[in-house]
Formats: structure tokens, sequence, C-alpha cells
């Protein structure tokens, strides 16, 4: 872990190391393998209104890690905040600093836009990020995070058209 840890705004230059650190994320988790490519990455992060952004950790001229983060909205203060997609720190840059700095950077980020809060999940398997969160003071709301996705999202989206379909008839 030599050199100086900074962190800043991904770059079009980043994209290869950011694609392979986004599947690398999903193996670590065991997950299904991870759509993200260059191509998909540069669609999505440099569209003319960006869906997702993206901090990255540079450690030596590296990149080390990633906090891959979007909009949300709190409804508990009635103001915007950030939803954390990703945070990820290659092995090797572990317990170096890097999450903590890509998590305070997001966390200016969010304070100097007036944003009232940054929320995430974490899988429960992952108990060494859950040591970190808790480290760093991060709350654990006790709440279970569901997803709708592929065959379910389209099954009640299809229930809806019906619904529609119903009531215009």
């Amino acid at each position: 872990m030599d050199g100086l840890l900074t962190v800043r705004p991904v770059r079009r230059s980043d994209l290869h190391q950011l694609a392979l650190m986004m599947v690398e994320l999903h193996r670590h988790l065991e997950l299904p393998p991870s759509p993200a490519t260059p191509a998909l990455l540069e669609a999505q992060l440099f569209a003319e209104h960006p869906p997702l952004a993206c901090l990255v950790a540079e450690r030596g001229g590296a990149l080390v890690g990633y906090a891959a983060y979007c909009d949300l909205y709190n409804s508990d203060y009635m103001a915007q905040g950030f939803w954390l997609c990703d945070l990820f720190v290659e092995p090797g840059g572990r317990s170096g600093g890097a999450g903590r700095a890509l998590l305070a950077e997001l966390s200016r980020l969010a304070v100097d836009q007036g944003r009232v809060s940054i929320w995430w999940g974490v899988h429960r398997s992952n108990i060494r990020a859950i040591g970190f969160y808790d480290r760093i003071g991060a709350g654990d709301f006790k709440v279970d995070l569901r997803e709708l996705e592929t065959e379910a999202l389209q099954a009640l989206a299809a229930e809806a058209r019906g619904l529609a379909s119903d009531s215009a008839a």
C-alpha cells in the first residue's frame, strides 16, 4: 500500500478497471456475473443525465476501490440523499483507508449539496464490511431490503397492465 491515497470522480480512462472491480465485487459476494463493461459504464456515467455517479480511490497511480451512488429521496426528512449502490476496495487495499476515504468524500458531497443522508445495503454474509460500517458510525436500521427483478418485476407489471385494461373496458 505504497503511495498517497486520493479520491476523485471517475474518468473515462478508469472504465476498464472499474468494470473489472464490479465483476470482482459480484464474484466476492457470490452473485451472478456483473454485466458491467466499459461501454455500458460510459453510457451510464457520462450520459446527459447520468443515472449513476462514481468516485474512485487511487493509490500510486492505480485504482484500489470505488463508490458507485445515485440520487435518493428520504421521505423521513422530505429531502434528498444518496443511495450507495456499491462500495468496493481491492483485496490488497483493504484496511488501508480507501473505503473510509471514499465514504468521507461521498459524505462531503452530500453535505455540500444539502443532502441529508446516505443509505445502502450490506449482505449479511459480509461480516468484515458490517464491522467497518459499525466503526464509522453507520446506523443499523434493522430493515430487510427487498428487490423486484427479472421475472417477478415483469409479472407484477403485467398485473398492472391487466388492471389498466380492465378499467378501460
